[in-house]
């Protein structure tokens, strides 16, 4: 079972090593085992020169492993795939990965000091941590609002396929409680994030609102089912 992801992308020095480092303890604080995978676009040094470590790197060796009663570090010296870095990191319940663009993981993006967002697919966010206005509809929460980041990610964590918290069965059930918009593909239900349903809420009453006849009120119930051709 591969561990759940989430990506924090952003313009350089946007700040998200900082939330990343804030959130890692309130994740911690709600029970969650927590990885993170960084992805540097510039050369790094992990090691130090003279150590026996970098002395076996310095001879050839193609990976070297240092270990003792409380830590234990893997130096690989070639390229790595995004998913070999994800099995290595072994027994964790979520990844929170920082630069990272990989198909099919959900994004937050943080943005400080401009507007126009680095992700290349805005459908993939999740939310924009930032105080700046932003012109797409997507949740914005402020950096300073590591609580409300915290809750939007464990929002998201509780409705993957890869964990089994109560909230995830409820929903997979059909039973969320505070649901006011529900989601089913194909008799499905599908779990939705407060944000998600509440541009539903907004798009589907808008368009009906404007039509003739439906006798809408405050207590209506509106359904719409969709068949793909």
């Amino acid at each position: 079972m591969e561990t759940p992801v989430i990506s924090f992308v952003g313009w350089s020095n946007a700040g998200k090593t900082t939330l990343i480092e804030k959130l890692i303890p309130v994740l911690r604080g709600k029970g969650l085992r927590v990885g993170v995978l960084k992805r540097d676009g510039h050369e790094f040094q992990m090691d130090h020169e003279g150590k026996d470590t970098w002395r076996f790197t310095e001879a050839g060796a193609d990976a070297v492993a240092i270990a003792n009663s409380r830590h234990a570090a893997l130096l690989i010296n070639r390229p790595v795939s995004f998913e070999t870095l994800r099995e290595k990191l072994g027994n964790v319940d979520l990844i929170l990965a920082e630069g990272w663009e990989i198909p099919g993981v959900p994004q937050i993006e943080v943005l400080r000091g401009r507007t126009d967002l680095r992700c290349r697919e805005p459908e993939k966010l999740l939310a924009v941590i930032t105080d700046e206005e932003v012109s797409l509809p997507l949740r914005r929460i402020s950096p300073d609002a590591v609580g409300d980041v915290a809750e939007l990610v464990m929002d998201w964590f509780a409705g993957t396929d890869d964990c089994a918290l109560p909230y995830a069965e409820a929903v997979a059930a059909g039973d969320d409680p505070d649901a006011d918009v529900a989601l089913t593909v194909d008799g499905r239900p599908v779990p939705l994030l407060p944000f998600v349903r509440d541009i539903l809420r907004g798009a589907s009453l808008g368009i009906v609102s404007t039509l003739k006849d439906t006798g809408l009120t405050a207590d209506s119930v509106v359904k719409i089912e969709i068949k793909r051709r």
